[in-house]
């Protein structure tokens, strides 16, 4: 398994319990599918990683692009499922702690 999805899913996986144990419902689980997401566009990052360095031993500018394109949509999901973990769950935990 790759240093960047273990990293991933552990926040994946911390803030979707944070989400079950502080909200409710549907947010909950809204919650969750975007933290989750973010897991399956870091596996899609991968396979184009992987399949970019079978396909070329040598540099290319091409490669380079696609990598990076792939590795832009992982940051993209997470900046989202981290802003919408902050929207959702910070409320939730200064209702707890207040």
């Amino acid at each position: 398994m790759d240093a960047h999805y273990r990293i991933n899913l552990l926040l994946s996986l911390s803030a979707t319990l944070l989400s079950f144990l502080l909200l409710e419902g549907t947010t909950a689980w809204l919650v969750a599918f975007f933290n989750y997401s973010v897991l399956t566009v870091e596996l899609l990052n991968t396979a184009i990683e992987r399949a970019v360095d079978t396909a070329t031993e040598e540099f290319s500018e091409t490669a380079k692009l696609a990598k990076d394109a792939a590795a832009a949509a992982v940051l993209t999901v997470g900046l989202f499922a981290a802003a919408a973990d902050l929207y959702f769950l910070i409320p939730a935990i200064l209702r707890r702690l207040l």
